[in-house]
């Protein structure tokens, strides 16, 4: 009855998201059954063919922007307030019945370190775990085809590799983005001739082993610009985890060459460092434009109850 329920309000969920299930490339399936592997459509939010965001909610309009969350007072074990500093530099309370703390795995031990909540939960902070990101970009000396979904980035798969602990995403084929048109640059392919080619993104992410030696705190010593302490992240990397990385990298060299097409190149763009934490970087849709950065950081930390 409980597993039913969830189902029902997950169910619920989706269809308030708008989430729908775009349509496989043939060559995607082609590959998998060439590798031995299943495959998935992608699927995700869209709110008339576009993504959706979370600004697109009804809530969003009464959002407070521009404040940082300095501080968590409790009462009776419950969150009764946040300190928030504002545009201003003052600081004011934000008291609510219920709060929701999804900052990341950094600045979520962060807060919860710098209000004291420590003192409660003595691991709070501590198994830092760490989701590896790896990052190639296909590039064939062909036009895109037209898209087969009328979503937004719904061309592509998943392709799952469960007894890895890990999922290849491809997206794409894809016309080459201007703003795409550096990584080429390196390899001297001129602007003209890029806009003559697609890319296909081949990315893979897994999760780092639990490790009591990884762990975020707080500098008794250094502040930020805000008075904050700064969040101290202690790494480990073992050799599960580098192994783990080598497989995904391997994982996506396969598929690459699986749906590749006679001239393509195969562009490493992004690879986990051992001992640097992921912040989450690749190519993202923004106003209509393709665009390269930091995403977010990906990972999770102790948090306690």
């Amino acid at each position: 009855m409980a597993r039913g329920h969830w189902r029902l309000n997950y169910r619920t969920a989706e269809a308030w998201l708008g989430v729908v299930e775009g349509r496989l490339h043939e060559q995607h399936r082609r590959a998998a059954h060439r590798l031995g592997r299943p495959i998935m459509p992608l699927r995700g939010a869209r709110r008339e063919g576009k993504v959706w965001i979370a600004g697109h909610a009804a809530g969003a309009r009464a959002a407070r922007v521009k404040h940082v969350a300095c501080a968590i007072a409790c009462n009776g074990g419950r969150a009764v307030a946040v300190r928030v500093r504002g545009p201003d530099g003052e600081d004011h309370w934000m008291r609510a019945r219920s709060f929701v703390l999804a900052a990341g795995p950094i600045e979520s031990a962060r807060l919860l370190l710098a209000s004291g909540l420590d003192r409660a939960v003595p691991r709070l902070g501590r198994g830092l775990v760490r989701h590896p990101t790896v990052s190639y970009m296909l590039v064939e000396p062909y036009p895109a085809p037209a898209p087969i979904n009328p979503h937004e980035l719904l061309d592509g798969a998943l392709m799952p590799f469960p007894e890895h602990g890990y999922t290849v995403e491809i997206v794409g084929p894809l016309p080459m983005a201007e703003a795409m048109h550096g990584e080429l640059k390196k390899r001297s392919v001129s602007g003209s001739a890029a806009a003559d080619m697609r890319v296909t993104h081949v990315n893979a992410m897994s999760e780092t082993e639990p490790n009591g030696a990884s762990s975020v705190t707080l500098s008794r010593t250094d502040v930020d610009a805000l008075g904050r302490a700064v969040p101290i992240i202690r790494l480990a990397t073992t050799r599960k985890d580098r192994e783990s990385i080598a497989r995904m990298k391997a994982s996506c060299v396969a598929i690459a060459e699986a749906i590749a097409q006679p001239g393509a190149e195969l562009l490493l763009i992004e690879e986990p460092a051992p001992n640097r934490y992921p912040l989450s970087r690749g190519w993202y849709l923004r106003d209509g434009r393709w665009r390269r950065g930091p995403m977010h950081a990906v990972g999770s930390a102790a948090g306690g109850r």
